[in-house]
C-alpha cells in the first residue's frame, strides 16, 4: 500500500499543502492507499467518518456527509468512489 500511496502521490502533486478528504472506508484498500497517498505528500487526512458516516452507508448519505465535510474542512482532494461521487452531483449543494 504504501509503495501504491507513494505512485498516487507523486502522480496526483500531492504535497504537504494539501488536505486530503477520503470518504471510501479504510477497511477498503482504495480507502487505504488514498491514506497512504496523503501521509507518504505529509498532508492532513479529513476522514468524514468523524462527521457521521456509519458503516458504508449508502450512496447519497455518504455524498451529503462528504459534502458538508468539504464545505467545512478545506479539503483541496477528494478521493471518494463512484457512487458516492455520483450522488454529490446528483445532490444540492450543502
Amino acid at each position: 500500500a504504501a509503495d501504491l500511496g507513494a505512485d498516487a502521490a507523486s502522480t496526483l502533486g500531492l504535497s504537504a499543502a494539501d488536505r486530503v478528504c477520503c470518504s471510501v472506508t479504510l477497511m477498503h484498500a482504495f480507502g487505504v492507499q488514498a491514506c497512504a497517498a496523503a501521509f507518504g505528500a505529509g498532508a492532513a487526512v479529513v476522514l468524514p467518518a468523524v462527521g457521521g458516516i456509519r458503516g458504508c452507508g449508502d450512496p447519497s448519505q455518504r455524498a451529503s456527509v462528504t459534502a458538508d465535510v468539504l464545505a467545512t474542512s478545506g479539503a483541496t482532494v477528494l478521493f471518494g468512489d463512484t457512487h458516492t461521487l455520483r450522488a454529490m452531483a446528483a445532490a444540492p449543494a450543502p
